[in-house]
């Protein structure tokens, strides 16, 4: 398995997670986006302190040219796609 399913693999068993995935971008290959939903802020906090995240930003992360963009988003519903009320 390679690193980057092992981390989304271990990052979707962790309690609180909801979704947890990389894409790579379909037109520029050097972008890469982590989407994740998580159900609390503890919940995504924990993820940050596991071992598996600790792992992957100082062992994996630092072997390849990144800049890291990370915004988080607080979402306090969830509508249809076209429920525009």
């Amino acid at each position: 398995m390679d690193e980057a399913a092992q981390m989304i693999a271990l990052s979707c068993k962790e309690p609180g997670c909801e979704t947890y995935s990389f894409t790579e971008d379909p037109v520029d290959e050097k972008i890469v986006r982590v989407f994740e939903i998580w159900e609390t802020q503890q919940a995504l906090q924990t993820h940050v302190n596991s071992s598996h995240s600790v792992e992957w930003n100082n062992n994996v992360l630092t072997r390849y040219e990144c800049q890291n963009n990370v915004t988080k988003y607080k979402i306090d519903k969830q509508l249809d796609i076209l429920d525009w009320d």
